[in-house]
């Protein structure tokens, strides 16, 4: 009989379900695509009942695919996205959509925050900064915006806690997402004080408890385990949400290790064994899985999205030279982007996609993507590997606003597919990029933390030794290194610039001269 472990990771897009033997070898993969709501251009929901029948319905597929005995599965390891917020009644029930971690809402009061303060006082007692899309925020946009949603509200959860309840009837948080907002970061512990700082002191009974990430937090219930065809009463472990779980799936647990999540979201974070809040009031520092751990990370709000919205809006030529030369886009993509010089030849792309702003490796509510530098001489793949570049040159603003060095770079994501991405990346960083050989990794950083929780293995250090195996090694190419040293600094001069700029650029979108549809 097989012994087998499942992950799922609830990303913000997608559910996946990955069945793992105990070695790490992903054994079979499903996925299911999640509806986002937007009734307003700054809003992001999504419906929670949706994504547990997503949850069921993939993991359903999933064990109908490999032909899995139920017994075959030794327990199950969930992760998903964090911050946002997920209200639920006294009884588990959803009190309205899900909140999610990229909604902007909340950017008026956040920019108050760091005007009066507020900010900076969380951040010291936090390590992390204040954003629209955290809980804090939105619970203060509900507090005056939408107070009978939180009358009716028992709890304040994220999204694995969703899951977990559903999976088990448990309710429970775990310490990395309980990091973010409302944790006193050094004795990893809830602190009143942040609430009262937010002016959401009333809302401390909707905080739910917290139990280790590295222990069973319920078993399967029987209602769940015939919807998906699992066994009841397997071991169900929550947590932790998915930045740490990528950090356990690519193998950086030890100090002074780095990674990069290039996703939904472009996050590079490493491991410390001191609690280092520098640099100030910026990026996120969250509960590792030990007493003596921490991730110290900054997530810039968008990666891959910035390379969707340019081959969906503008790249229609590559999409038809791709169908004539019978190749999938990307590795269309990479083969043409091959062909530009490093430096794009001087078109400059800041990847602030997001309606909320940016959130790292600085806070500008306001910021938003720009190409800076185009001639008519400039084509499509100018402009493509421009993208990039930019996003690559986050990557290295985010390493940089890091209170240590890294040595190299563990690179998971969609992004890590590409050819090409993962090289840009380790020229323009001057570090080398490892890329895993499992591709799911939030998944796989899920399962391992399940099979260190029934006792597979001794503690996290054994599992990953013995199931994370790196695939790929891009070594930087110093040829090009001056003229991304330059080009850097070119684009964190342009974002400084633009400072200003963006503010009055929303004021006039706010007077409503310019018409905002919702695409």
């Amino acid at each position: 009989m097989r012994r087998l472990l499942l992950g799922i990771d609830a990303g913000t897009s997608v559910v996946k379900a990955v069945l793992y033997q105990t070695d790490g070898t992903p054994l079979a993969m499903e996925s299911t695509k999640l509806k986002i709501e937007s009734v307003h251009p700054l809003w992001m929901e999504v419906d929670m009942n949706a994504v547990w029948q997503a949850v069921m319905k993939t993991v359903q597929s999933l064990v109908n695919s490999a032909s899995v005995r139920p017994e075959e599965i030794l327990a199950v390891g969930v992760t998903g996205q964090g911050d946002g917020c997920w209200l639920v009644t006294e009884d588990g029930s959803p009190v309205r959509s899900a909140i999610l971690w990229a909604d902007g809402r909340a950017a008026d009061q956040v920019k108050d925050w760091f005007s009066d303060g507020t900010a900076e006082s969380a951040f010291s007692v936090n390590g992390s900064v204040v954003f629209p899309g955290s809980q804090a925020a939105i619970l203060h946009w509900l507090k005056r915006m939408e107070p009978e949603s939180l009358e009716k509200s028992r709890w304040a959860l994220y999204c694995k806690d969703w899951l977990h309840l559903n999976l088990t009837g448990e309710l429970c948080t775990d310490p990395s997402d309980a990091s973010l907002p409302f944790f006193n970061i050094a004795k990893r512990s809830y602190d009143p004080l942040l609430l009262s700082i937010y002016g959401i002191e009333d809302l401390e009974h909707l905080l739910p408890p917290v139990r280790p990430a590295t222990q069973i937090g319920g078993r399967l219930r029987k209602e769940a385990a015939e919807q998906m065809g699992l066994a009841p009463d397997i071991p169900v472990v929550t947590g932790p949400f998915d930045i740490v779980a990528c950090s356990i799936g690519t193998g950086t647990l030890r100090d002074g290790e780095g990674y990069t999540i290039l996703g939904s979201t472009c996050l590079s974070g490493m491991v410390m064994s001191r609690c280092h809040l520098e640099p100030r009031d910026v990026g996120m520092t969250i509960c590792h899985r030990d007493p003596d751990k921490w991730l110290r990370v900054m997530g810039v709000m968008m990666g891959t999205p910035n390379v969707d919205w340019f081959l969906k809006e503008l790249g229609g030529n590559l999409h038809s030279q791709a169908l004539t030369r019978n190749k999938s886009l990307f590795q269309h993509m990479d083969e043409a982007v091959s062909g530009i010089p490093a430096g794009a030849e001087g078109v400059l792309y800041l990847p602030y996609l997001s309606p909320s702003g940016e959130r790292a490796p600085f806070v500008k509510a306001t910021a938003r993507a720009q190409f800076t530098g185009l001639t008519i001489n400039h084509s499509d793949l100018h402009l493509l590997r421009a993208v990039l570049e930019g996003v690559a040159f986050s990557i290295r603003d985010s390493y940089e606003h890091m209170p240590v060095p890294i040595s190299d770079i563990k690179l998971t994501g969609g992004g890590a597919r590409s050819g090409v991405w993962p090289q840009i990346i380790a020229d323009v960083t001057g570090k080398a990029v490892s890329i895993p050989a499992v591709e799911e990794t939030g998944t796989l950083g899920a399962a391992l933390n399940a099979a260190v929780a029934i006792g597979l293995f001794s503690d996290l250090e054994e599992a990953v030794h013995h199931c994370v195996r790196m695939t790929r090694r891009f070594e930087p190419d110093l040829k090009n290194r001056s003229l991304y040293d330059e080009m850097f600094g070119l684009y964190r001069k342009t974002y400084k610039t633009m400072w200003e700029l963006w503010d009055h650029h929303q004021r006039v979108v706010e007077s409503k001269l310019i018409p905002l549809g919702t695409r």
